[in-house]
């Protein structure tokens, strides 16, 4: 009986152990998937950021530290904001017409790198092209603005976000202006697959869309 009680004591001190405690703590906190570090790249709160934005930004390798945390990217000694160009949870519709057709780009951000998108392209009430889906930013957008012009070969610089579909082996690309006014962007698409009997555009072909 004495023998019992002594390894009943001795089990519990050793589940009570410091060490024991700390294992626990960092399953939990793995299990959450709330924060983690992998690499060189420490993500503070994973919902704030699409899980194809990580893993392209792992699959990178970028040369210095990154990290994820809230509304910025911390890039070795330089803090990046996400774009808010886009106001979060916010419809925005831009549209545009060039030789008789109609283009519609529905788009809202969901997160600090991510937005769901709905395009149609229309020829008279027929709908000639539609997409829908979630788009997202690159890994890499912090390294550099891009920029597009308007009709009247007006540079503006824009933030591009895409959906690649593996199984369709297409694309669909919405580049949005960025430092103007909410409610005056100008936007950009284009899309296309693999397949080049599917339809397609390219970034140069298509009209500029104005937020209305």
């Amino acid at each position: 009986m004495n023998k019992y009680f002594l390894l009943l004591f001795v089990t519990t001190l050793w589940g009570c152990s410091p060490g024991s405690q700390k294992n626990s703590d960092a399953i939990a906190e793995t299990d959450s998937g709330r924060s983690f570090k992998q690499g060189n790249i420490e993500v503070t709160d994973e919902s704030k950021y699409a899980a194809s934005f990580i893993d392209d930004l792992v699959a990178a390798k970028y040369e210095q530290p990154v990290k994820l945390t809230g509304d910025y990217l911390i890039a070795g000694t330089d803090t990046i904001s996400f774009p808010t160009d886009l106001a979060l949870n916010k419809l925005t519709i831009f549209v545009g017409n060039q030789d008789n057709r109609h283009y519609t780009l529905e788009i809202t951000r969901i997160n600090n790198t991510s937005v769901d998108f709905k395009f149609e392209l229309t020829d008279n009430d027929k709908t000639l092209y539609s997409q829908a889906g979630e788009a997202t930013l690159g890994a890499l957008f912090f390294l550099g603005a891009e920029s597009d012009e308007d009709e009247n070969q007006e540079a503006y610089e824009v933030i591009q976000y895409t959906m690649n579909d593996s199984a369709s082996n297409c694309f669909f690309s919405a580049r949005v202006e960025t430092g103007a006014a909410k409610g005056k962007q100008r936007a950009k698409v284009s899309y296309g697959c693999n397949d080049t009997s599917k339809p397609a555009l390219a970034l140069e072909e298509g009209p500029v869309l104005k937020a209305q």
